[in-house]
């Protein structure tokens, strides 16, 4: 009978401690609301050049428009470790996650400003971010943030570029005046 006891109050210790432990550990996400940090999960990644290109880093897809035949649709691979660096970096822009859309508003002296299309993909939402490499942001409230998105885009851009299916890809011959 005292054995008995012993064991029964031994197990209730062993659960107490284990509840004590449960409700005082914070998961991460209860951490990020305390410190009002709010990172999504990124799901994918899309970047639309003008209208003559299209890069689908979610679904490895690259895709060169045409103005009078139909699109080319070209496979592409990046590996897991050039995917963890492209959401590191599209998170190191720390774009408002709460906005749908962001357009930078520059001087654009050319006419059509030709806009290059981010868009970002979460569990929760999705983003589009429209920047053209053809304007001045300098005198912008948000021109260094429009030169980050700019860059981030040049450098996915030059990274999808730089595989060999891309490469040999063709020209998209749509004229811009």
């Amino acid at each position: 009978m005292y054995f008995l006891s012993k064991i029964k109050v031994l197990a209730l210790s062993f659960l107490l401690l284990l509840l004590l432990g449960c409700s005082l550990k914070k998961t991460r996400e209860q951490e990020k609301i305390e410190t009002g940090e709010r990172k999504v999960q990124i799901m994918g990644i899309t970047i639309e050049s003008a209208w003559s290109y299209k890069y689908d880093l979610d679904s490895g897809i690259y895709t060169v428009y045409f103005m009078s035949k139909e699109p080319v649709e070209v496979k592409f691979y990046l590996s897991k470790e050039e995917k963890e660096e492209v959401f590191k970096k599209c998170h190191s822009l720390k774009l408002n996650n709460n906005t749908k859309e962001i357009n930078f508003d520059g001087n654009c002296p050319n006419l059509p400003t030709l806009y290059q299309t981010l868009l970002i993909r979460s569990a929760e939402s999705s983003q589009k971010i429209k920047v053209s490499s053809s304007c001045d942001y300098s005198n912008t409230p948000d021109g260094h943030k429009a030169g980050q998105v700019m860059e981030f885009i040049n450098w996915v851009t030059d990274l999808v570029g730089s595989k060999p299916e891309v490469k040999a890809a063709p020209e998209s011959d749509i004229i811009y005046y």
